[in-house]
């Protein structure tokens, strides 16, 4: 019988959001935008969806000098996190989900 690990390693991550992160308005009025979203999602590589999550949201927070809850527009963001599943002869790729 072949040996089983168990595989943690994310081996896909998206990351789908409302146009309310995207036109978020900084201090100046200069919305949050796609670019910014995606550097922020590259400086965080690797964490889970929960942090990630956390982290995207002070990020926001910071931009837009409000606490999430009092973001000017509806904020939603979700991570589909895609990790391998038991490596061996019966390999499975399930999907986890985490909605914040």
């Amino acid at each position: 019988m072949p040996q089983r690990q168990q595989s943690t390693a994310a081996v896909f991550t998206a990351l789908v959001n409302t146009d309310g992160v995207l036109e978020a308005e900084g201090r100046t009025g200069e919305a949050y935008g796609a670019t910014r979203l995606g550097r922020s999602v590259d400086a965080h590589r690797g964490l889970a969806p929960e942090p990630l999550l956390a982290d995207l949201l002070v990020e926001l927070g910071e931009w837009t000098g409000r606490p999430r809850a009092a973001f000017a527009d509806h904020v939603t963001l979700l991570v589909l996190d895609l990790r391998a599943g038991e490596t061996g002869a019966n390999q499975e790729h399930v999907p986890r989900v985490q909605r914040r």
